[in-house]
């Protein structure tokens, strides 16, 4: 028997082959260490395979325009016919998957980019004195420099990723895995669904079996405050899947109720389950506006499609929340480098709390789903149709999602009407979701929008206190802030703190603020300086400025009179104005 080297025996026949041969122990380190050479030749062999159909660049190149511009070509045929590679926010990015199997927008970096590189071109380096060959090498680190710098980058831009079917810009629902390049959406299923069909023109059967599941079975258990609140609730439930129908912002969805454990957390958690086959991680809120910033901006990087604050505790108010809640696209610094970001806004916001109180900026940009149980304990409450929300909705997460889509799906088919109620700043979202609800006969939609003011701002309320104050104080006569600073430190929380100057410069500060609101038919009004001394007015709505009262010690006279007089009355002016109090006169006050 011809003898055989133990590589040649591997080249010429398998690894099983060798296990079958006699007096041999597998446990032997020489048999250990030709496997393992096997291995990596065979690795070799279809790494050089895979390279031969990679584009090929050589990595000592020094032309850094022409090796960047065949290293873009690269990347373009690499993201064909579906692309990997996208800009987001202006920046290179990737679609990357979390522990829990949500995929999310990631920011290439230098590693991140180095290793998609790798994978899209072949690098080498020539080898050899005399006879020269190609050695594999990494891409260069200037290559990977000048594409992460390259100002227009050549690739789809992302506005939105979904893992189940939404519409489009034009009202189709779209049911392939992909991208669009005219709305700027990704569709990366999660997982297959057996969706029932939805029909292109539903009939009122169809419209009342999906009320039916979705108001008699998913939101059954919910105690909801009024019909309006529950109206909302639809509304929050149906805006994921026409988001890109909605040309422009959508306001904050407040679920709040008068104590804990009523179901707030539970609903939006239900709702996510629906869109995201998981509920969202939430955000805790933010002690004051930089971590705000900062943590909203981080959480639009990644485009989730809910960006959560739960159980809130203290007064919301932030600029960047404001700022946010009213735009398309939210412009920062990423954290730890110099580099400005511009991300899109699609994510829908929701935040859930007790009582939650509002500054007078956030309270406008947002919609109440109000819960209460109007028990004590409501934790305890035992009277459930689906004591295990949670699992039902994974149990028939096929039949809600129809269900919704057929109610979108009527109002498409009844050629988009729009809804009549309006709210600034959010014209496009009341129009698509008020004429959705309108189709299917779903009243109540902002109904309660002026009595949510109302309750929840608590700063016009103080505001509203302290110009009734003045009123009664001062009348209709131009005064100073010196003149209404025993007002406002009665009637404006934290105003009696710190020095008199600093309470004045305060003061200042706040009524140019308030410069042209109005509060019980009366108007804040900014007049002229005398001695360097800005001047104030209330001035009802209804009449013209009255003139500045006049007297033998110049036009402040009567004013200071006044003054003096109301500070020793202050403490009984809490009370609501008479009615005959508007119709009097500086004078008479």
């Amino acid at each position: 028997m011809k003898k055989i080297g133990l590589d040649d025996f591997l080249k010429a026949y398998s690894v099983k082959s060798f296990h079958e041969l006699p007096r041999i122990r597998l446990s032997d380190k020489r048999f250990a260490d030709a496997k393992l050479k096997h291995e990596e030749r065979i690795q070799k062999q279809e790494g050089k395979s895979m390279n031969k159909k990679l584009p090929q660049i050589n990595a000592e190149a020094k032309n850094i325009p022409i090796v960047t511009m065949d290293v873009w070509k690269a990347i373009k045929k690499a993201n064909k016919p579906e692309p990997s590679i996208f800009r987001f926010g202006n920046l290179l990015s990737r679609i990357e998957i979390d522990d829990f199997g949500v995929p999310f927008i990631s920011t290439l970096t230098v590693e991140s980019l180095t290793y998609e590189l790798a994978h899209r071109v072949y690098f080498y380096k020539w080898g050899g004195s005399k006879k020269r060959y190609k050695v594999d090498a990494t891409p260069p680190r200037f290559i990977v420099d000048a594409i992460l710098s390259t100002p227009e980058k050549p690739v789809p831009v992302l506005k939105r990723l979904v893992t189940i079917p939404v519409f489009g810009p034009s009202g189709s629902l779209r049911l392939t895995p992909g991208f669009c390049k005219v709305s700027g959406i990704l569709f990366s299923p999660r997982e297959s669904l057996k969706i029932p069909t939805v029909p292109s023109h539903p009939s009122q059967k169809d419209i009342k079996k999906a009320k039916q599941i979705l108001l008699e079975d998913f939101l059954v258990d919910f105690p909801f405050s009024t019909r309006s609140d529950k109206a909302h609730a639809i509304v929050f439930l149906l805006l994921y899947p026409v988001r890109a129908l909605i040309k422009g912002p959508t306001p904050l969805h407040v679920v709040d109720a008068p104590v804990q454990g009523t179901g707030k957390t539970l609903l939006v958690s239900a709702v996510e389950s629906i869109w995201v086959g998981d509920e969202i991680s939430p955000m805790s809120e933010a002690t004051n506006d930089e971590e705000w910033r900062k943590k909203l901006f981080s959480a639009l990087r990644k485009a989730p499609p809910y960006i959560t604050i739960d159980n809130i505790k203290q007064r919301l108010s932030s600029a960047a929340l404001e700022s946010i809640l009213t735009a398309e696209a939210y412009e920062d610094r990423i954290l730890g480098v110099s580099t400005i970001s511009k991300v899109p806004i699609q994510s829908i916001f929701v935040a859930t709390g007790n009582n939650i109180a509002y500054s007078s900026e956030v309270i406008r940009r947002a919609v109440r789903i109000r819960l209460d149980a109007r028990e004590e304990e409501p934790w305890l409450r035992k009277t459930f149709k689906h004591p295990n929300l949670k699992d039902w909705v994974k149990q028939n997460r096929p039949q809600l999602l129809w269900a919704c889509y057929t109610l979108v799906q009527a109002w498409i088919a009844a050629r988009k009407p729009r809804g009549q109620d309006k709210i600034g700043s959010y014209e496009a979202w009341a129009g698509v979701m008020g004429g959705i609800l309108k189709t299917c006969g779903i009243d109540g939609f902002l109904v309660n929008i002026h009595e949510f003011y109302k309750e929840a701002d608590a700063e016009r309320e103080d505001r509203a206190g302290f110009v009734q104050a003045w009123f009664k104080a001062l009348g209709c006569t131009t005064v100073t802030v010196t003149m209404l600073l025993p007002v406002a430190q009665e009637f404006i929380p934290d105003f009696d703190n710190g020095t008199a100057r600093s309470q004045q410069t305060r003061l200042g500060i706040f009524l140019s603020k308030l410069r042209g609101r109005v509060f019980e038919g009366l108007t804040i009004c900014k007049r002229g300086s005398v001695s360097g001394l800005q001047t104030w007015q209330l001035v009802r709505k209804s009449a013209q400025p009255e003139k500045e009262p006049q007297g033998p010690e110049g036009p402040f006279a009567v004013a200071k009179k006044i003054a003096e007089e109301g500070k020793r009355k202050l403490k009984g002016l809490k009370g609501p104005l008479s009615p005959s109090s508007p119709g009097k006169s500086g004078h008479e006050a």
